[in-house]
């Protein structure tokens, strides 16, 4: 049938109606707010309001959604609504007044068999058995076990800006901090030393640029992310997305660690072994803060699980390349904006160096000495209130649930606007400035905590929180002895910030250091 034949009357007729009921099956999804009077931005047909959220960047989508129209808005990624939410009295009744109903979390990646295994979106009961086995490896005792690993690692990191202060060049300074955090996660997570400074073409190394470099600074790979159908089409058309092959190849790489453990029987204090080893009867052995955090899970029957099983290979893959994927990107994206703020705000970076030099002086630091150093933990906290690594907490109800005057409807993804909160003049006044003394212990009473989440809030709060304040002090406090960070002419001021999923600085973070 040739082209002039098929475009007869009754067929035109049929193709009209045929796209006719498309669009009414596609437009029908955006009144859906319209129902609930939640109000948000007009959404475009097929798309919604995608190509605005990719073409703006969340920080910025996030921010003008709450000016326009308010702290409770609904938009769509394609025809999927989305509740996003900028209101701490929500935010509370959502991580913690309410978080039997809001337990869940949605999966905001393309479907994987790698990632939906991941503690981030397990559900419910699977969900707290797998948190409550995860526990000791994040407790007090075990870092204080690792600290002589963690001083090896930093070593390493010394070394690299010892090069880095004599060739005076500008570098782009996440880089390096990406090798210290890539070292550190091999060292504390498999007892491998890596060295990737010298060693670029390690397997390890290779993971970690496959999965960032190809993954989260793609907008194809974004759209992906954003739209999940994308990667189910192209899994029925036998193609990997970039994010599920980039997954596959570190669960590979982790696979192969267990196995080789495994035969040659090795035992070692690692993260791994803890998670081989794992077994709820250990429960009562766990320090007193963590034996806390697992009370406040109310897990039934919990006594009756510890007999049952300990985690499954592929739980336990998952929670590698969880952890490899997380400690990674929140501690060396910190470090990186915190050496910007040390290099363009001198003040800053005397009162630290001066704290550091008190506490710790010329020796080895303790995880006593780092817990002491409490000015750079209030930079710390500052520096995740203003450049949080990621923009948003996800969750949905299991049930429709009213809370203030919204209706908040049953499996709908809901979005709690880290960025917003984290910038909102009402809750921090000039919150585009670097001020740490906002977390100082004699201000902390007066900041509202559901207008600062960096690691959550309530039950699913990050597991791995005090390893990353951990690692970033241990990396500040060994460099700031012997190092200055200074600005140089290709250092962007003020920093243009990017991102779809995780923040980042658009152009880099370039620096110099020099020698003390």
């Amino acid at each position: 049938m040739d082209t002039f034949t098929f475009f007869t009357i009754p067929n035109c007729v049929l193709l009209s109606i045929a796209l006719l009921l498309l669009y009414i099956l596609t437009k029908q999804p955006y009144s859906y707010f319209k129902n609930i009077n939640i109000p948000g931005p007009e959404p475009w047909f097929f798309f919604g309001n995608l190509l605005e959220v990719m073409k703006k960047g969340m920080a910025t989508f996030d921010k003008e959604m709450k000016q326009k129209y308010g702290e409770v808005t609904g938009f769509y990624i394609c025809n999927q609504p989305h509740i996003l939410i900028s209101d701490p009295e929500m935010v509370k009744e959502i991580c913690v007044k309410q978080f039997a109903i809001f337990s869940n979390r949605y999966d905001v990646f393309p479907p994987d068999k790698i990632g939906d295994k991941f503690i981030s979106f397990l559900t419910d009961n699977h969900w707290k058995f797998a948190r409550t086995l995860l526990l000791p490896a994040f407790s007090t005792s075990h870092f204080k076990q690792t600290m002589g690993i963690m001083n090896s690692v930093v070593k390493n990191l010394e070394e690299n800006f010892s090069l880095f202060a004599d060739s005076n060049k500008a570098v782009e300074i996440k880089q390096i901090f990406s090798h210290y955090t890539i070292d550190m996660i091999s060292s504390t997570a498999f007892g491998i030393e890596v060295n990737s400074m010298k060693n670029p073409n390690h397997a390890l190394i290779k993971c970690f640029d496959k999965f960032f470099y190809v993954n989260f600074r793609n907008p194809i790979t974004s759209a992906q992310t954003l739209f999940p159908v994308i990667p189910k089409i192209l899994g029925l058309l036998g193609i990997k997305s970039n994010f599920s092959s980039s997954l596959q190849t570190m669960a590979k790489f982790s696979k192969d660690i267990i196995a080789e453990r495994r035969k040659n029987k090795t035992v070692r204090h690692d993260f791994l072994q803890l998670l081989l080893d794992a077994k709820l009867e250990d429960v009562d052995k766990i320090d007193d803060d963590m034996k806390h955090e697992l009370e406040t899970l109310t897990f039934e029957n919990m006594r009756d699980w510890r007999s049952k099983r300990g985690l499954t290979d592929e739980e336990i893959v998952s929670q590698v390349v969880l952890f490899l994927f997380a400690a990674h990107l929140t501690t060396s994206t910190a470090l990186g904006f915190f050496s910007y703020i040390l290099a363009t705000q001198p003040e800053i970076q005397q009162k630290v160096y001066d704290e550091v030099m008190d506490v710790i002086g010329d020796k080895v630091p303790t995880f006593e000495d780092l817990n002491k150093l409490s000015y750079l933990d209030m930079c710390i906290s500052e520096i995740l209130r203003l450049y949080p690594p990621s923009f948003r907490l996800q969750r949905y109800a299991k049930e429709t649930v009213k809370i203030k005057d919204w209706i908040i409807p049953k499996n709908i993804p809901v979005d709690i606007s880290i960025y917003s909160l984290q910038h909102d003049p009402e809750y921090w006044p000039e919150p585009d400035k670097f001020i740490p003394e906002r977390f100082a212990p004699e201000a902390k009473d007066k900041l509202n905590p559901y207008t600062f989440l960096p690691f959550g809030f309530g039950p699913r709060m990050c597991i791995g929180q005090k390893m990353a304040r951990i690692e970033f002090k241990l990396a500040i406090s060994t460099i700031i002895r012997k190092y200055k960070f200074v600005k140089s002419p290709e250092t962007e001021v003020p920093l243009k910030i990017g991102g779809q999923i995780f923040l980042f600085a658009e152009n880099g973070i370039w620096l110099k250091a020099e020698k003390r």
